[in-house]
């Protein structure tokens, strides 16, 4: 049996639901469904049925409906015994488990203490639990008396500050694209809820939505000035100085007797350095437009970025595979977090693997100071000088570091950070370690769904949804790598253009696209192995399109006989 409170009254017994008859008698029952193992006394009922004005007949309509109730409890073998008469009134006989109220309030307390625990992902599980428990108003179409409507009214202040932690706990896991849909659908319901716009003002805020931010403290403040003559509090006042008003750029004025030293090996370049003028940089690649799945991978990355930023500066490495989507994701992240570190947002090739020759540390330094707009005559010439001058320099800034293709450990240490100013993103085929660097972040392939969406993107989803079986293949055939599969979206959709050529496998050459995923991978890879060349043979009478494709590896041979 489940009764249910949050949204309407029902009872669910194992085949059906439970008719509990007029809406005095529903009320009756739902006064016993709040106080379940209580007795609740007659006059009680009375009271909350017609509160100040009962009629004579009162006590006998309220003996009449419990009846009724009992009667319909008893007609169920799982509800017999459920409504007990006692001395001078009525109890409920069931569990607080079995009733939606206590479920909710249950799960909204253990995800509190998650929270304040810090294990992030129980209290997400838990509130989101809890808040999906309503369905509506509680007892939405029951007439309520004094009892009841302030149940009611508290159930939905419960219901408001499980939405708010569960909003908090996404913001804190990174996940603001979940928080502003639940906040709006707050702020909505009631307009004058200070707590719940200074959450959506901060995940605006975070999202880059820096306008959208500004909006809505515009309609908090029009609103509590209009409907209560007051302004909004001190939280949400400073939260708007602190999204209106710009981080200020530091500017210190040279002293002429030390302006034209220029640095010389190892020499510091302090005063030079405090002279220029800070200025937002961005030296990323252009991210993909059609970024599709990983959100496990970047919730836990940007949850790990949360925990740490304010103590140590936060360094991710994620390991995986050539072509498995590790400088998309980085690049994608970094994009995500530059809101939050908005001075710089540097990358590097470090070519670790590849033909060309691995990026030194000392080279890299220069690298990555010159996209700071570091002179190059500032940039010392000994090693440890370049690492002094890069840490100082990142000091000052909040930023985000993508190292991208690096080789080891000992390649990116001296590039690391050392004041919690900064987010570096490292990726790598090989999985790196050292006691200074966190466990890196291994990147699975793809799981077919994804991969079928990322060919979708790139295709049309109305070829792929006319053909899901093909695509399905398709998608296999590259296994469930994202280089493969754009490379063979591109192919496909090159021929939509040209010839009109269907997603199918057997319909479009694989062995031109297995050779170009090949190219590609010997781009990625100092040794490459040989690529498989499908040679195809026609039949007499048959068309191009049912050539039969034999793969072989190195040197090309005559297929067998099919």
């Amino acid at each position: 049996m489940e009764i249910q409170v949050l949204g309407g009254l029902s009872v669910q017994v194992p085949t059906r639901t439970l008719r509990l008859g007029t809406p005095k008698q529903q009320a009756i029952f739902a006064m016993l469904a709040v106080q379940p193992g209580q007795l609740v006394t007659v006059s009680e009922l009375v009271d909350e049925l017609w509160n100040d004005c009962p009629p004579r007949s009162a006590v006998a309509n309220v003996l009449s409906y419990a009846a009724n109730l009992r009667r319909a409890f008893e007609a169920c073998p799982s509800g017999r015994g459920i409504i007990v008469r006692q001395r001078n009134g009525y109890r409920l006989d069931v569990p607080p488990e079995l009733i939606d109220i206590f479920c909710f309030e249950a799960e909204r307390s253990a995800g509190r203490e998650a929270l304040t625990a810090g294990h992030l992902d129980e209290a997400r599980v838990l509130l989101g639990s809890a808040v999906t428990r309503w369905q509506g108003p509680m007892l939405a179409g029951i007439p309520l008396g004094p009892v009841l409507t302030a149940r009611t009214v508290a159930a939905e202040e419960e219901r408001l500050l499980a939405t708010e932690l569960l909003a908090d706990v996404q913001l804190r896991s990174g996940r603001d694209d979940l928080a502003i849909p639940l906040l709006r659908e707050v702020v909505a319901r009631h307009p004058l809820r200070e707590p719940a716009y200074a959450l959506l003002m901060r995940a605006l805020h975070e999202s880059g939505d820096h306008a959208g931010a500004l909006v809505a403290y515009d309609e908090i403040r029009t609103r509590l000035s209009a409907e209560l003559g007051v302004v909004p509090g001190a939280d949400i006042e400073e939260l708007h100085r602190r999204i209106a008003t710009p981080v200020p750029t530091p500017v210190v004025v040279a002293q002429p007797e030390r302006s034209e030293s220029i640095v010389r090996d190892g020499e510091s370049a302090a005063v030079s350095e405090q002279t220029r003028q800070l200025k937002p940089v961005d030296h990323l690649p252009r991210a993909v437009a059609d970024f599709v799945g990983r959100e496990d991978v970047l919730a836990r990355l940007l949850a790990e970025t949360r925990r740490v930023e304010e103590r140590v500066p936060a360094v991710h490495i994620i390991d995986g595979m050539a072509g498995s989507g590790k400088t998309t994701l980085a690049v994608h992240l970094a994009r995500r977090l530059s809101a939050r570190y908005p001075d710089a947002v540097l990358f590097i090739d470090l070519c670790g693997h590849g033909e060309k020759n691995q990026v030194e540390p000392a080279s890299a330094l220069v690298t990555l100071l010159r996209q700071l707009e570091v002179p190059a005559e500032q940039v010392p010439v000994e090693f440890e000088a370049k690492v002094e001058l890069w840490r100082r320099e990142l000091a000052r800034r909040r930023s985000v570091i993508v190292l991208d293709n690096a080789a080891s450990s000992e390649q990116i240490l001296p590039l690391l950070p050392t004041e919690p100013t900064a987010v570096v993103l490292v990726t790598s085929r090989r999985r790196l370690s050292h006691p200074d660097v966190a466990p890196s972040q291994t990147l699975p392939v793809m799981n077919p769904e994804e991969s079928v969406d990322l060919l979708a993107l790139t295709v049309g989803r109305a070829r792929v949804s006319a053909e899901p079986e093909a695509a399905a293949e398709v998608v296999r055939r590259c296994g469930h790598l994202p280089l493969a599969i754009r490379l063979a979206g591109a192919r496909l959709a090159h021929r939509r253009a040209t010839g009109g050529w269907r997603i199918s496998p057997s319909r479009w050459p694989l062995a031109g696209l297995r050779c170009t995923i090949w190219r590609r991978r010997r781009a990625l890879s100092p040794k490459p192995s040989p690529p498989r060349t499908n040679l195809c043979r026609r039949r007499p009478g048959e068309s191009s399109g049912s050539s039969v494709c034999t793969p072989v590896s190195g040197s090309a041979r005559r297929p067998s006989p099919p």
